[in-house]
C-alpha cells in the first residue's frame, strides 16, 4: 500500500501512526527571499497529520488504500497483490475533490499503480478526458449511442469542452 501511495503522491513520505493518527512528511514549495533579497522558491519537508492534507490528497489516499486493501484481502497467496491482483474498479466522478492538475494525472496513474486492474470511471472533467489514451475514453449519449474518443489525448480543456462535451 505504501508503494502505491508513494507512486500517486510522491511528495508524501515517511508514513507512520502516532497516537492513533496517521502522520506523513510532506515536501512543499515555500516562496521567500535569499539573504541578498532575491526571490526564491525552496522545497521544505513538513510533518503533518493526514487530516491536515487537502481534500484531493485525502481522496487519493482513500481511493488508493481502499483498492490496495481489497487486493490484499482478495489475493492472500500473492506476494504482491497490488501489482498482480486482477479485477474491475468502478469510480464515479473520478475528478471529484481533485485539483485540476491532479485530474490530468489520475487517469494515467491509477492503471500504472494497479497494472492488473481495469478501471471504469465517470467524469465531467475536461482535464481527465484530456489525459485519456485514444480509444479509452467513451462518450455515452442519450438514446444509447456510444462514441470512442481518439482525439482527446493532449488536448486543452477548452477544445474538449467545445468539441467533446458540446459546451
Amino acid at each position: 500500500t505504501t508503494t502505491a501511495l508513494l507512486q500517486l503522491l510522491p511528495d508524501l513520505s515517511a508514513w507512520r501512526v502516532v497516537d492513533d493518527e496517521v502522520i506523513v512528511d510532506k515536501t512543499v514549495e515555500v516562496n521567500g527571499f535569499t539573504t541578498t533579497g532575491e526571490a526564491e522558491t525552496r522545497r521544505e519537508v513538513r510533518t503533518l497529520p493526514i487530516s491536515a492534507l487537502s481534500d484531493g490528497e485525502r481522496s487519493l489516499i482513500s481511493i488508493t488504500t481502499d483498492i490496495a486493501q481489497r487486493l490484499v484481502v482478495l489475493n492472500p497467496a500473492s506476494l504482491n497483490p497490488v501489482e498482480t491482483g486482477q479485477g474491475v474498479v468502478l469510480l464515479d466522478e473520478i475528478d471529484l475533490h481533485l485539483h485540476p492538475s491532479w485530474q490530468r494525472h489520475i487517469a494515467m496513474h491509477l492503471p500504472r499503480v494497479f497494472p492488473a486492474l481495469q478501471f471504469i470511471a465517470t467524469t465531467h472533467s475536461p482535464q481527465v478526458v484530456g489525459e485519456t489514451e485514444p480509444g479509452r475514453a467513451i462518450l455515452l449519449h442519450a438514446g444509447g449511442k456510444v462514441e470512442y474518443l481518439d482525439e482527446s489525448l493532449g488536448r486543452d480543456s477548452g477544445w474538449i469542452l467545445r468539441h467533446v462535451m458540446g459546451t
